[in-house]
C-alpha cells in the first residue's frame, strides 16, 4: 500500500493540518479510483490518522479506493462546529484538490464524483454528517459505533455514568501544567494518539484520563456544543429519504454514553421509516471499537473481522468495486 501525508488546511494559528492518503499500486490503473473518506475515532478529544486500523485502510485500497484519512481539531480547544467544519473542508480538499495532485505527482487517477464515507465512533458521526450534506456525490456511508441522537435531551451522553469501564476511572481535573499540555498556546491539537491499552505500571496519558473523566461526568456534550445547539451537529436530527445508503455497525456490549443498543435500534427505525436504504448490524460479544483490537483482521479472521469487512464491502458495492 502506497501512502503520503499532505496538509489540507491550516488551523487558526496558521499551523498545517494533515490527512493521510493511501492507495494500492497493485490495483489496475485502467479505471478511475473512487474516494473513501475515513474519519478516525477518539470522541472528538483524541485520535489521529493512524488510529483507523491499518488493515481496514489496506482492504479499501486493495479494492481500488483512494483512501483519505484527515485529522481534525480536537476538544477542548475548539467546539463541535469547528470540528465539523474541518470534516467539511477535508471533503472539499479530497474531491477538488487531491485528484489533480495525485495524477500529476503519482499518476493515480481519481473519480471525485464517486465518494464513500466511513468513520468510527465520533468519526462515524462525522461520516453520517458528510453523507447527509453531499447526497449527490456520496454513494454510501458506513458508521462503526457512532454517537447518535445527542440532540435528544434524554440521551445518556448528557448524564454521568458509572457503567464499566467508567466505574473504575478516576476523576481527572487537570492541573495548570496538564491543561497546557491538552491545550497548548499557539497551536490547536489535531492529532493526539489514541491509547487502546498500556503496559503494567505505565502511566495513563493525561489527555486519556481527562477524556474518560469527561464521559464519566456527563460533560461530553457540553464540551462539544457549549451553546447547546446540538441539532446542527446531530445527523439523526435531519434524516431524509435522499440520504445515501447507510450501514451502522455496533457492538452489543458497547456501553459508551450515547451509543447503547437501544439508541442504535432507534436509528434503524428512523432510517427505515424515512425510506433510506440502510442496514444495522449488531455484533455479539463486542464492545466499543471492537474492530480496533490489533488482532482483528490480522491474526483473528473471525466474526469481528467479518463484521468489519461487511461494512467495508457495503462501501465498495455501491461504487461498483
Amino acid at each position: 500500500m502506497e501512502s503520503i501525508r499532505l496538509p489540507y488546511k491550516n488551523d487558526d494559528f496558521g499551523n498545517p493540518m494533515f490527512a493521510n492518503v493511501y492507495w494500492s499500486s497493485k490495483t489496475s490503473g485502467s479505471s478511475l479510483r473512487p474516494i473513501a473518506l475515513v474519519f478516525h475515532a477518539g470522541g472528538f478529544m483524541a485520535g489521529d490518522a493512524e488510529t483507523t486500523p491499518k488493515v481496514q485502510k489496506e482492504y479499501l485500497a486493495n479494492r481500488g479506493f483512494l483512501v483519505v484519512v484527515p485529522e481534525y481539531r480536537l476538544l477542548p480547544q475548539v467546539t463541535g462546529k469547528q470540528i465539523y467544519q474541518d470534516a467539511e473542508d477535508s471533503y472539499s480538499w479530497a474531491t477538488e484538490i487531491i485528484p489533480a495532485a495525485l495524477k500529476s505527482e503519482h499518476g493515480v487517477e481519481i473519480d471525485p464524483k464517486r465518494v464513500v464515507v466511513m468513520g468510527h465512533s465520533s468519526g462515524g458521526t462525522l461520516a453520517l454528517h458528510i453523507g447527509s450534506l453531499h447526497i449527490d456525490v456520496v454513494k454510501a456511508v458506513t458508521a462503526f459505533c457512532p454517537a447518535l441522537f445527542f440532540a435528544d435531551p434524554n440521551n445518556t451522553a448528557h448524564f454521568p455514568t458509572s457503567v464499566p469501564p467508567f466505574d473504575g476511572i478516576p476523576d481527572c481535573t487537570p492541573t495548570e501544567e496538564q491543561r497546557a499540555a491538552i491545550s497548548p498556546p499557539g497551536k490547536q491539537i489535531s492529532a493526539a494518539p489514541f491509547v487502546f491499552g498500556r503496559k503494567e505500571g505505565e502511566a495513563i496519558p493525561v489527555r486519556v484520563l481527562w477524556q474518560a473523566s469527561v464521559f464519566k461526568r456527563g460533560q461530553w456534550t457540553r464540551h462539544l456544543s457549549p451553546d447547546g445547539d446540538f441539532v446542527s451537529l446531530d445527523p439523526m436530527a435531519r434524516v431524509d429519504a435522499k440520504w445515501p445508503p447507510t450501514m451502522i455497525i455496533h457492538g452489543v456490549d458497547d456501553f459508551v454514553p450515547g451509543r447503547d443498543v437501544e439508541i442504535v435500534k432507534r436509528a434503524e427505525k428512523v432510517l427505515k421509516d424515512a425510506g433510506v436504504k440502510s442496514e444495522v448490524r449488531l455484533v455479539d460479544d463486542a464492545g466499543h471499537l471492537f474492530d480496533h483490537v490489533a488482532s482483528v483482521g490480522t491474526t483473528d479472521q473471525g466474526s469481528k473481522w467479518k463484521e468489519a469487512v461487511a461494512g467495508l464491502d457495503w462501501l465498495s458495492s455501491h461504487v461498483g468495486l
